[in-house]
């Protein structure tokens, strides 16, 4: 029964009409919903693909600082190296010439002591 009225009633061409704007009005509200929604995530990954780069960037650039600080310490070192090498060959010489040490031949042998003479020196400090 119930469907049958339905079927035999009259359609109200002005509510029908409302009716068919506000699906269509609704349709293209949630379509262009639907297409600004999808334009803000690409916008979002867009700038957050960008700002990646930028942080790799800088990270790049930090490790290059670093590695070119590490070659500077590198240098630094070898070249405090070589001056301690010369200063050491001239120590020698220098030795030599201004206080008038000389370099034994043979290197400093063993003193034999006693324990008797090793008591005495202990005792006496």
């Amino acid at each position: 029964m119930k469907t049958e009225y339905r079927r035999n009633r009259k359609k109200n061409p002005i509510f029908y009409h409302v009716k068919l704007g506000a699906s269509s009005a609704a349709s293209n509200f949630l379509s262009a919903f639907g297409l600004f929604v999808v334009l803000l995530l690409l916008t979002l990954f867009f700038i957050l693909f960008q700002w990646k780069n930028v942080e790799i960037r800088a990270h790049l650039q930090e490790i290059d600082r670093l590695n070119q600080e590490v070659l500077a310490l590198n240098a630094e070192n070898s070249r405090l190296e070589s001056l301690r090498n010369s200063l050491l060959k001239e120590v020698p010489e220098k030795a030599r010439q201004k206080m008038e040490l000389f370099v034994p031949d043979t290197p400093p042998g063993k003193i034999l002591v006693s324990q008797r003479i090793l008591m005495r020196y202990e005792n006496k400090k």
